[in-house]
């Protein structure tokens, strides 16, 4: 029996898997941002409604922000201030009595997509999502790539004079094309513009920060997802790309993620896969 699990600022989802690739049933939570010991009291209460007392062999899931390179501290998560620090891994696996891995909630995305979903199939794998941040990983021979610190395309400077990030740094892709920015710039939520020339800065601003992941990830294969990009024509993104990068006779494959809601806990199916169990 395997654990698969998505936390995020709002919300944590629990899958229960018995075969390790599909999920069978899930339960959702709040996720308790500030009170650390109570998110883990109600984790392992709803991990125990899930197995019903039942062993579990391992479980893995993601967690937005950085970890360290053991991926058992939290070092820095905006959305989850009370758990920062927190040895987060042993925490689980002494509640679990079972291995536990995590990784970056996004990693954990990409790495069920280049297994299970949308880039399936290829070997060097890239998502990005666009949604009220941006965020991204590669994936290598169905692994996440090795890092230090993990992967965060979102804070690429692409306009040293530019607009500051929620980070604090001046010029981030993230700055001018996440949701948050699209908000603080024009005064409404992304879904309510309608302007088709904010829409086509918003492509190019995109395309500048997929151009530099293309020629420094050289990936097969990039999956696209997040809110944002549901007002944004992909092929209009991709056009973008093509008019800035001449260095490559051609671009890699564009195209949306498959999963849907279950990626995060497909994903984290696919960590536990990745890590020979």
């Amino acid at each position: 029996m395997y654990l698969a699990f998505d936390t995020g600022g709002t919300k944590t989802r629990l899958g229960l898997s018995r075969d390790g690739q599909t999920i069978e049933k899930t339960v959702f939570l709040k996720t308790q941002t500030n009170d650390y010991a109570k998110a883990l009291q109600e984790f392992k209460k709803a991990a125990l409604e899930l197995t019903g007392g039942e062993q579990i062999v391992a479980a893995a899931g993601g967690i937005p922000g950085t970890m360290d390179k053991e991926k058992n501290q939290i070092l820095n998560a905006p959305n989850l201030p009370g758990w920062r620090g927190k040895n987060l891994r042993d925490d689980l696996q002494q509640l679990l009595h079972a291995p536990v891995y995590l990784e970056n909630d996004t990693a954990v995305i990409c790495l069920g997509e280049a297994m299970a979903g949308a880039g399936k199939g290829h070997r060097i794998v890239v998502y990005i999502t666009v949604s009220t941040g941006i965020g991204g990983c590669r994936v290598v021979d169905q692994k996440v790539d090795a890092n230090a610190m993990g992967f965060e395309p979102g804070h690429q400077v692409i306009d040293s004079t530019g607009a500051t990030c929620a980070c604090g740094s001046i010029g981030h892709l993230e700055a001018v094309a996440g949701g948050a920015s699209l908000l603080k710039i024009h005064g409404t939520p992304p879904e309510n513009i309608k302007d088709p020339k904010i829409w086509d800065k918003e492509a190019y601003n995109l395309a500048c920060g997929l151009n530099n992941v293309i020629v420094f990830w050289s990936p097969d294969i990039v999956i696209i997802g997040g809110s944002i990009m549901k007002s944004l024509k992909l092929e209009t993104v991709k056009q973008k790309v093509r008019d800035m990068i001449s260095i490559y006779p051609q671009l890699p494959e564009f195209v949306p993620p498959v999963l849907g809601e279950e990626g995060g806990l497909l994903g984290g199916l696919a960590l536990i896969k990745s890590q020979g169990l």
